[in-house]
C-alpha cells in the first residue's frame, strides 16, 4: 500500500480473490449458525451478489439486522441487485459510492451535490425517501465530515464534522467509524454519543500508520466503564 504525505493511500495491492469465491451462498448455509446468533450482521461489497442474497435471507430469517459496507464504487449496489434489498438495514458508502447507489436507483445527481454533508443534505431534501427501510445511512466525505441519517423514512439528520487530528494514514478510517458507531450503538448509548465514540476511534486509527490503530480496544473498555458511571450517578 502507499500513500502520499497527506495520509491518502494511493494504490495498494491485495490477493483476497480466492478467498472471496470460497465464500459462496453454500458456505453461508453451512455456517448459518454464525448469523442466526449475531448481534448484528454486517457484509461488505467484495462477495458475489449471490452470496449476499444469502446473507441477507439467513438474517431475515432470523429476525437479524444487516449493516452493508460498499467496499468501493463498482460493488456499491450489490445490495440493490440482491434478493431482499429492503433486509439491508444500514449501508455506509462514501460520497462517490453514494452517486453510485443513487444513479442505481433513478438519481442522477450532479457530482457538486456530494461536495460537503450540507451540499448533500439539500439534495436529499429534494428527493423522495430513495432508502425508506434503512435505520441508518451513513455518508463519509472525508475532510468534509459525514452525513449520518437515522431513521431514513422519517429522515433524522446528523451532520458530523471530521476528527481534528494530524492524520497520518487514512486506511482503516472508514472501517473504524462505522465499527465503533455499531459497537456504541449495540451497548445501548445514544445515537449522539455512538457518535462521539466514533469520532474518538477514528482519531486513533487517522493517527496511525495500522489499519486498526493499536488501542482501540482500551478504549471502548474506558468508554464503557465511563458510561457506567453516569448511569450510576444518574440513578443516584
Amino acid at each position: 500500500m502507499s500513500m502520499n504525505h497527506h495520509g491518502n493511500v494511493l494504490y495498494g495491492i491485495s490477493c483476497v480473490e480466492q478467498i472471496i469465491k470460497e465464500i459462496s451462498p453454500e458456505y453461508i448455509s453451512v455456517n448459518e449458525e454464525a448469523i442466526a446468533t449475531a448481534d448484528y450482521v454486517i457484509s461488505d461489497g467484495n462477495i458475489r451478489v449471490e452470496t449476499l442474497s444469502k446473507v441477507l435471507e439467513i438474517a431475515k430469517f432470523h429476525g437479524k439486522k444487516v449493516w452493508f459496507e460498499p467496499t468501493d464504487i463498482a460493488k456499491a449496489t450489490k445490495f440493490l441487485d440482491s434478493s431482499s434489498p429492503s433486509s439491508v438495514t444500514a449501508v455506509s458508502p462514501n460520497a462517490r459510492e453514494f452517486l453510485s447507489i443513487l444513479k442505481r436507483l433513478g438519481v442522477d445527481a450532479d457530482p457538486s451535490s456530494i461536495a460537503s454533508p450540507s451540499s448533500l443534505l439539500t439534495l436529499l431534501h429534494s428527493l423522495p425517501p430513495s432508502l425508506p427501510h434503512l435505520d441508518l445511512l451513513l455518508v463519509t466525505m472525508a475532510e468534509h465530515g459525514s452525513l449520518l441519517v437515522s431513521e431514513c423514512a422519517l429522515g433524522t439528520v446528523h451532520i458530523i464534522p471530521p476528527p481534528r487530528t494530524q492524520i497520518v494514514s487514512v486506511s482503516g478510517a472508514g472501517d473504524t467509524m462505522n465499527s465503533a458507531l455499531l459497537s456504541s450503538l449495540l451497548h445501548s448509548r445514544s445515537l449522539e454519543q455512538s457518535i462521539d465514540f466514533s469520532l474518538q476511534a477514528v482519531s486513533h486509527t487517522l493517527g496511525s500508520t495500522d489499519a486498526v490503530a493499536e488501542g482501540l480496544s482500551e478504549m471502548e473498555q474506558s468508554d464503557t466503564a465511563r458510561c457506567r458511571q453516569r448511569e450510576h450517578h444518574t440513578d443516584a
